[in-house]
């Protein structure tokens, strides 16, 4: 949320502010998970960094009715979604519930979520009508905003048809998110073209993430 003036962030999170500023982070991220802005391994911010993993499809936005806690009236970005697939955390295919801080969340699209718990939100005084109403168990991105990857159908992939070339792919940066060595990403050498962005196959990453959760629910 770039609406926030940076002077109004709680000092411990001065760091955070200005990196989020240079890296392109929504601030809000950073001051509701001040974890660490330094890389991570696919496999902490599974089992060390988030409550909920699961892929999302984002059903609508509300923009009006929110405000940030203790920020003086700036205005809270919270999103509907559904559950498509889930990897950790209490949901299940189809459930619904709500993300805070979701301001480059796209309606109609669909993301692999890492996510913490937060507190519970309530509409301003006087703005319930048209809203979500009480949010009893929100969720936000966890690890300053590495945690939310979108999934988006891509021709970047290795095959010698056009047909092995495309597919759905999930979008991270490979220098926040350090992938395990048998986990391909395209293009190898991220460019400024592609925002020094990659994508791992759908199909790839899912695999990674069963391996996972069947190795955290043997623990």
């Amino acid at each position: 949320m770039n609406r926030i003036s940076i002077f109004r962030i709680h000092n411990k999170l001065w760091i955070c502010a200005a990196t989020a500023l240079l890296l392109f982070i929504p601030i809000h991220s950073c001051i509701s998970i001040a974890e660490s802005i330094a890389p991570i391994s696919l496999s902490d911010l599974f089992n060390k960094f988030s409550d909920d993993v699961v892929i999302v499809h984002v059903i609508s936005a509300d923009e009006e009715h929110y405000e940030i806690p203790d920020s003086g009236g700036f205005m809270l970005d919270v999103c509907k979604v559904k559950t498509i697939q889930s990897f950790k955390g209490p949901h299940h295919k189809d459930d619904v519930f709500y993300i805070s801080g979701c301001s480059t969340m796209a309606i109609g699209s669909d993301y692999l979520f890492f996510s913490r718990f937060s507190a519970p939100l309530n509409p301003m005084p006087g703005k319930t009508i048209g809203s979500y109403g009480r949010i009893e168990r929100p969720e936000e991105w966890s690890d300053v905003g590495y945690g939310l990857m979108p999934i988006e159908y891509m021709c970047v992939f290795d095959g010698k048809e056009i047909s092995q070339q495309c597919d759905y792919g999930v979008n991270l940066n490979k220098d926040q998110i350090l992938l395990p060595a048998n986990l391909k990403s395209f293009p190898q050498e991220p460019t400024a073209e592609t925002n020094y962005h990659s994508w791992v196959r759908k199909s790839d990453m899912l695999e990674v993430l069963i391996e996972l959760q069947e190795k955290a629910l043997t623990k």
